[in-house]
């Protein structure tokens, strides 16, 4: 079966146009070195509330702490230097703690921020997916 460029351009248009996320994971963040770590976990359906979210009050450098999670659920993190991530160790009723690098995205000298995030696609988009690539 032979495809020109116009129907895939277009076949992958409609696939990128209906793929919508239902799913997440991401590790979110800021802080401030000698004041405080805010760390988010998003884990589950885009929308949902988080499943850990709170603020820590450290000291220097390197800094340690846990934060407030759902019932179930664990997040402390570990922040060495400036420059470098915050290793979040995540834990969830159903699978043993893992410990994640959330990259630095960006700081202003004084606030830095932290983050990741993978989207899934809902059952129908998917489906999309296969179908186009079959």
């Amino acid at each position: 079966m032979q495809f020109t460029a116009s129907t895939l351009l277009l076949a992958g248009a409609t696939f990128l146009s209906s793929a919508s996320a239902a799913g997440i994971f991401a590790i979110n963040g800021t802080a401030q070195p000698g004041s405080y770590v805010t760390l988010t976990v998003l884990n589950g359906n885009v929308g949902d509330n988080p499943t850990c979210s709170g603020t820590v009050a450290i000291g220097g450098l390197p800094a340690s702490g846990d934060i407030t999670c759902n019932a179930g659920y664990s997040l402390s993190f570990s922040w060495d230097t400036q420059n470098d991530g915050i290793a979040a160790t995540y834990g969830t009723p159903s699978a043993a703690p893992f410990t994640y690098n959330v990259p630095p995205i960006s700081n202003d000298g004084t606030t830095y921020s932290f983050g990741f995030e993978d989207d899934f696609p809902d059952a129908e988009a998917s489906k999309k997916f296969v179908e186009f690539h079959a």
